[in-house]
Formats: C-alpha cells, sequence, structure tokens
C-alpha cells in the first residue's frame, strides 16, 4: 500500500443477530480491498461482528426494527471499524469499563474476544441515548 491510501465504507445493517454474517462478509470483502492477510482479515471479522451483536443484543435489546451503523476505515497504517447503536447506552458509571470483560458464566466473553484480536478499544456514550465502539488494528 501507498502511504497516502485511504479507504472508508458506511453501512445501515439491520439489528438482528443473523446479520453477524452479513458484517463478517462485508468486513472480509473489505479486508481484501486493502490488501490484508487472510488471518488479519478473519480476526477482523471476529472482532467486528461480536461488536456488532453487542450492539443488537444489549443496545436495542434484539429489536430487529432499529439500525446499526458499521463504518470500516483503512490507511497504510491502521484499519478501523466504529460500530454505532441509538440504543441504551452503557452506564460506564454504574458498572465500570472494566466490567464489560467479565466472565461470569456463558456470558460476557464477547469483549475478551474483540480485546484479544485488536490493538485499541473505544467505548463512547452517545448523548442522549447510543454507544459507540471504535475497534483500531495497526497494520
Amino acid at each position: 500500500m501507498d502511504s497516502s491510501f485511504s479507504l472508508e465504507e458506511r453501512h445501515r445493517i439491520s439489528a438482528n443477530l443473523k446479520n453477524g454474517a452479513v458484517v463478517r462478509s462485508l468486513v472480509g470483502d473489505f479486508s481484501q480491498k486493502v490488501g490484508l492477510s487472510e488471518s488479519q482479515g478473519s480476526n477482523l471479522q471476529l472482532a467486528v461482528s461480536e461488536a456488532f451483536n453487542n450492539a443488537v443484543e444489549h443496545g436495542f435489546g434484539l429489536d430487529n426494527k432499529q439500525k446499526v451503523i458499521l463504518r470500516l476505515k483503512a490507511t497504510s497504517k491502521k484499519f478501523s471499524a466504529e460500530i454505532e447503536d441509538s440504543g441504551r447506552g452503557l452506564d460506564f458509571h454504574g458498572f465500570g469499563f472494566w466490567s464489560c470483560f467479565s466472565l461470569s458464566g456463558e456470558r460476557g466473553r464477547g469483549m475478551q474476544i474483540i480485546a484479544a484480536l485488536i490493538d485499541g478499544i473505544e467505548l463512547e456514550n452517545l448523548f442522549p441515548s447510543g454507544t459507540r465502539i471504535v475497534l483500531t488494528k495497526w497494520l
């Protein structure tokens, strides 16, 4: 990739857990356009689909009438994915950021999977409602 390379895509996807496959496909296609290795692309597919599933389940409470915004961006130095919902939002003060990484029972592993596969996670509480998560992978 040349040093001035930049690519961006934006998608509105129905908030349905079945659309995790759509998200994986979009990320896979984007990864190929950017020239990432198959391994890098697979890791990003899994991380982004986990974040999408969290938005569907926790942000919208599985209300498939809602839409999740997915922004994919890449330069010669980094890949980023933004997953945004306009749902309930996260109460960072009520439970704290690190409780997202809890291993209580069968639940709570999504954020750990995401953290293991990417280099940076930013969580933003949108006002008056919603959450944006930005996942970054340095290339």
